[in-house]
């Protein structure tokens, strides 16, 4: 059983957020909300996504798995403006997702979650923690894309800094003054595609308040709460050990 309703701009907020990294994924619904876990087929970046039921209108489950084609799931979504009301229901006769906005209405076929197994989301102890705003790590992941194909962060007792490029670089250094929050034990320092921290970085908005866990040669964990608080959002981006 699983129905809600709510803005659409839920809806395609949810979407969005998973979207950047996979285009399938297994809708895990459950009485206190909705979770997501997932990873890129190439293993190198990971979602985890916990949804309240205060992020809806109505809401109202029991344990129930769904595959989802996001890409058939946002054809839809998409047609309806931010402050439209839409409805998503599991039809359990036919085993099809409904989804309504307004008098337009779609029965999506679901995927077989039996081939998206259940992950587990690594246990990691990182050494430093930085929080900042969303519109600083955009700038400079925007910045970066016209120098090079990586982007090395750093961090330290005193600032966080994102460089990029070797011939011609890209630098953005942030004090410890210019952060919401530094702490960090020692030096970490660790590389990441571009590509990748490109893609985790269209699931962020401007004015988002994002922390970011940092370590040496470590993933990055990217934590943001979305939907007024009542979702968030977690990337796990896994840290290139050398340039190829």
């Amino acid at each position: 059983m699983f129905e809600a309703k709510g803005r659409v701009e839920i809806f395609k907020r949810i979407v969005e957020v998973i979207s950047v990294i996979v285009s399938e994924v297994k809708y895990s619904i459950k009485e206190d909300g909705l979770h997501i876990k997932a990873v890129d087929p190439a293993h190198v970046a990971m979602v985890e996504l916990n949804i309240s039921p205060k992020a809806f209108g109505e809401y109202s489950a029991s344990d129930t798995e769904l595959g989802i084609d996001l890409d058939k799931l946002d054809s839809i979504i998409k047609l309806g403006k931010g402050n439209d009301e839409a409805e998503m229901v599991y039809d359990e006769s036919s085993e099809r997702l409904v989804v309504k906005i307004g008098n337009l209405v779609r029965r999506m076929t679901l995927l077989d979650v039996a081939s998206m197994p259940d992950l587990k989301i690594p246990n990691l102890q990182f050494p430093a923690r930085i929080e900042l705003l969303s519109d600083d790590l955009l700038l400079g992941v925007r910045a970066a894309q016209s120098v090079g194909d990586y982007v090395v962060l750093t961090a330290d007792s005193e600032s966080f800094e994102l460089s990029a490029g070797t011939q011609e670089e890209i630098n953005q250094k942030l004090s410890k003054d210019q952060l919401s929050l530094l702490e960090c034990k020692g030096k970490a320092r660790s590389l990441f595609s571009l590509d990748y921290l490109s893609s985790l970085a269209k699931g962020m908005r401007s004015g988002e308040k994002l922390t970011l866990l940092l370590g040496n040669d470590y993933p990055v964990r990217i934590e943001f709460d979305i939907l007024e608080g009542n979702g968030s959002v977690a990337y796990l981006l896994a840290p290139r050990t050398e340039i190829e």
